[in-house]
């Protein structure tokens, strides 16, 4: 009965992980289709739109996460983790400047796209680059991730 509790747990993790890697990988390719300009309708839009704000909400609870970790009020959380292996560097100060940065450029990003038409240059923003940066390293880890909890899961 332990290893089933413990399977199911670690099925339960990989379901939450892929639930981050989703929508992190949807703001960056929303992201990505502004930059470009591939985008077709005001529909297109209230998505990526969307896409971002919920992408927002992860941010923010990463952050959370990394606060109460600096702060010792909390262990290593998996988003902690994810963090610091997204970055390759254990000084969690300049994780959170990365991080604050990124989600400044999110409220600068959702002000862009509540005025029309978007303006091109105002996505080359400082905050908006390094919100780039931020989601590519945060999906690149979150898919190894993924890829490497179902492999341990599938292992069983």
């Amino acid at each position: 009965m332990i290893t089933s509790r413990n399977s199911w747990e670690r099925l339960v993790e990989l379901w939450d992980i892929s639930e981050v890697a989703s929508v992190v990988s949807k703001a960056l390719a929303s992201l990505y289709i502004l930059k470009v300009g591939t985008y077709e309708s005001d529909l297109d839009l209230v998505t990526i739109s969307s896409n971002i704000k919920e992408c927002e909400k992860i941010l923010k609870k990463f952050s959370e996460d990394l606060e109460l970790y600096m702060s010792n009020k909390a262990p290593e959380t998996v988003l902690v983790t994810i963090l610091i292996n997204s970055f390759g560097d254990v000084d969690v100060e300049k994780i959170k400047e990365h991080l604050s940065k990124a989600i400044k450029g999110e409220g600068k990003l959702n002000k862009i796209l509540s005025e029309k038409p978007i303006d091109k240059k105002a996505l080359e923003d400082g905050d908006l680059v390094e919100l780039e940066r931020v989601l590519g390293k945060l999906s690149d880890t979150l898919s190894r991730k993924v890829e490497q909890m179902a492999n341990e899961i599938y292992a069983f």
